[in-house]
């Protein structure tokens, strides 16, 4: 059985998920073969950078400016423009002969239905939302199942139109590394990280908070070399790190992580069951995870008027009450989802549809 998981590099998110199930699917399916594949890469070879490039920098520098055009492109509905590179597709579908697409980005998913509109393909395809929110870019009668993070991203999308039927809701897919901590003993360690990009909540002044509370404290920066060139000049009792393989290893150890809401993170933290500290997010696609993290009671959500300073996250370490509370609601969480592999169970045929 042949896979083709199409996704993209905006962020490093939808690789990492993308990698997951793939690992996933393989270990568990010995029959199945799954290709990740960067779509945009695959069809704008000469000019895809660019928009990697752009990305990054309107998190980073300008995320007033992205959210605008952001929430303005999830508005646009079915008439969004999308290019349609036929011939491409046309070629890929050939090449790779696959019995399911996957997509866990909104652009893959608009290309490959536009290709099945105009080729009569009939080759079934699963979506994976990898934020708790979502917009309208993500929906199309074409899809043929969702896998969403949660139970309101499953009622958001039946309010939509979307068939209860065909929505699964298995988590954000994070990697089977992400385990708790085996009980023998206390977790005394707090964990600061902003995804791929580095993007700290408080950024220089929550590291200098943690540099001087005594406690053990390691720094994940990501591609945030900035911040690591600085933490690791000025900053004698942090752990500090740039991208790193040892992410499950220090969620497992840390009583507290102390980062913003993306999906991947919070469902990662889910894993580990390690209690979160947020702040507002600045991406609005993060405001339905920042939801989640305090209608679950998974997490602190900090306000401008708790402010970043040792006290606040010392009465927060302290609550130990409050922390056992989360890890519980953590391990119920885990409990009312499905697996997130599309071939969990299949004998034959997956997702109902015969091979």
């Amino acid at each position: 059985m042949n896979i083709l998981l199409l996704t993209g590099r905006f962020g490093m998110g939808h690789l990492q998920c993308a990698n997951t199930l793939k690992n996933k699917i393989e270990s568990e399916n010995p029959q199945a073969t799954v290709k990740v594949l960067d779509l945009l890469a695959y069809l704008q070879p000469h000019v895809y950078t660019l928009w990697y490039r752009a990305y990054d920098f309107l998190i980073s520098r300008c995320f007033g400016v992205y959210n605008f055009f952001n929430s303005f492109y999830g508005e646009i509905g079915e008439n969004r423009g999308q290019l349609i590179f036929k011939e491409k597709m046309q070629t890929l579908m050939a090449d790779e002969r696959p019995d399911l697409v996957i997509s866990n980005l909104p652009i893959c998913s608009q290309i490959y239905n536009s290709y099945r509109k105009r080729s009569g393909c009939s080759i079934p395809l699963y979506v994976y939302v990898t934020d708790v929110s979502f917009r309208g870019e993500w929906i199309s009668p074409e899809v043929d199942r969702y896998y969403v993070a949660d139970e309101s991203t499953k009622i958001a999308l039946m309010c939509a139109g979307v068939s209860e039927e065909i929505i699964y809701i298995s988590g954000i897919p994070v990697s089977d590394d992400f385990t708790p901590r085996a009980e023998d003993g206390p977790r005394t360690s707090v964990l600061l990280m902003g995804g791929g990009a580095g993007l700290i909540p408080g950024g220089k002044k929550t590291v200098d908070v943690f540099d001087g509370m005594g406690i053990e404290v390691s720094l994940v920066c990501g591609n945030n070399k900035k911040l690591r060139a600085y933490a690791e000049k000025h900053c004698k009792n942090i752990h500090v790190y740039g991208c790193t393989d040892r992410v499950p290893e220090l969620m497992r150890h840390a009583k507290l992580l102390v980062t913003k809401p993306g999906g991947i993170t919070t469902f990662e933290a889910i894993r580990a069951e390690t209690p979160m500290c947020v702040m507002t997010p600045v991406l609005a696609q993060e405001e339905g995870n920042l939801k989640l993290i305090k209608d679950k009671n998974i997490g602190y959500v900090l306000q401008k008027s708790d402010g970043i300073c040792k006290e606040t996250f010392l009465r927060l370490l302290g609550d130990e009450a409050r922390l056992g509370e989360m890890r519980d609601n953590m391990r119920a969480i885990k409990a009312a989802q499905v697996s997130c592999n599309p071939l969990a169970g299949a004998s034959g045929a997956f997702g109902g549809t015969q091979i």
